[in-house]
């Protein structure tokens, strides 16, 4: 029996996803999609991304995907759209106590630090980046002046206040930088630098737009997402 089509309002901006072995033949002949074809037939996966402005004013149906190469490839950064039925699974980005395994030796006890910290205020800490795509691909991402970009999920117990203390520690960390967002609530993000800043307005993302909101009101709703 076929798998069901995966579910639109699942999905957030940074996951992962794998797409079924019919998808390509969906997506023309262009040199995008012949990249996407290899990259796929890898076994690796793409990743949700946000609707590009222009995408929506043309009435882009699907679901939004991107997929950065590596090194050897140019870096380049692929961007496509496929209907929900073509996704056959998805998931979240790896941890970043796992994804540390790919650091250099130089960064490694910070990169642990990092995780420590993020761990002892309750929350999460998940990797994406050139750190994320060189664990889920095993192939070269980093270099010496990468970021190395985390997401922050707010776990039961999560301290908003305490938490906050622990971004502005890792943001004046310089070698290696550190940089990424903290999860609100499904599909909805902020950069944590942002918050650290002192700015009366953020930016909130999600797969649909952006828009700025009071600073205030992202802290609570980050204390809220700590208790759901």
């Amino acid at each position: 029996m076929p798998a069901d089509p995966c579910p639109d309002a699942d999905l957030a901006r940074h996951d992962l996803v794998w797409l079924k072995p019919n998808a390509p033949a969906t997506m023309g002949a262009d040199k995008t999609a012949e990249a996407v074809r290899q990259w796929m037939a890898a076994g690796h996966p793409a990743v949700v991304r946000r609707h590009e402005t222009l995408e929506t004013e043309a009435g882009g149906a699907g679901i939004a995907l991107g997929i950065p190469l590596p090194a050897r490839m140019g870096r380049q950064r692929l961007a496509f759209r496929v209907s929900a039925g073509l996704v056959e699974r998805h998931a979240k980005m790896p941890l970043l106590k796992d994804a540390a395994s790919c650091v250099s030796a130089d960064w490694i006890d910070v990169v642990r630090s990092v995780d420590a910290r993020i761990s002892g205020c309750g929350a999460r800490a998940r990797a994406f980046g050139s750190l994320g795509w060189q664990f889920i691909t095993g192939e070269t991402y980093l270099h010496p002046g990468s970021d190395m970009d985390i997401l922050i999920e707010p776990m039961v117990g999560f301290d908003s206040e305490a938490g906050l203390a622990v971004f502005a520690s890792i943001a004046a960390l310089d070698n290696p930088r550190f940089d990424g967002e903290v999860i609100l609530a499904h599909d909805r993000a902020v950069a944590w630098r942002e918050l650290c800043a002192g700015h009366r307005e953020v930016l909130v993302r999600t797969r649909r737009d952006l828009r700025l909101c009071c600073a205030s009101d992202v802290i609570a709703a980050m204390a809220i997402a700590g208790h759901r």
